[in-house]
């Protein structure tokens, strides 16, 4: 079972967990499994991406320290490739594990002067829920 890291307030396993066992959540009966690569997504990806830079942290992360603006189908590629090997390579825990620690140095601080992390919890789980959500729209 998934739960919030004291430390880093990410995912983590717990020693009794299914994927502590060598067993994944992200197998062919999974919803992101079924969905993760319907084409349909795409009709809803830009959707996605829009309500994720709303939230405070994430708007801040991206207008200061991506790429977005210069080349956004490149961007979207740097994103969307780890996100689906997540899902659907063999080593899709490592992957997940490497998207994170890309994101550990994503950290500053917004146009009011409020600090910011890609790691705070609240703007971690609104990415996942936001692209849970655009699953949920194309089903």
């Amino acid at each position: 079972m998934l739960y919030m890291s004291q430390k880093h307030g990410v995912p983590g396993e717990r020693a009794g967990s299914r994927a502590a066992r060598g067993e994944t959540l992200l197998d062919a009966d999974s919803v992101i499994w079924r969905y993760g690569g319907d084409w349909r997504l795409g009709l809803v990806l830009a959707r996605a991406l829009l309500l994720q830079v709303c939230h405070p942290t994430i708007g801040a992360g991206v207008a200061e320290q991506s790429k977005f603006r210069e080349d956004p189908w490149g961007r979207l590629r740097e994103s969307l490739e780890p996100v689906l090997e997540t899902v659907y390579a063999a080593d899709g825990a490592e992957a997940g594990a490497r998207i994170r620690e890309a994101h550990r140095a994503i950290r500053g601080t917004d146009a009011s002067g409020r600090r910011y992390s890609a790691w705070e919890p609240e703007a971690y789980w609104f990415v996942l829920a936001s692209g849970m959500d655009s699953t949920v729209v194309i089903t």
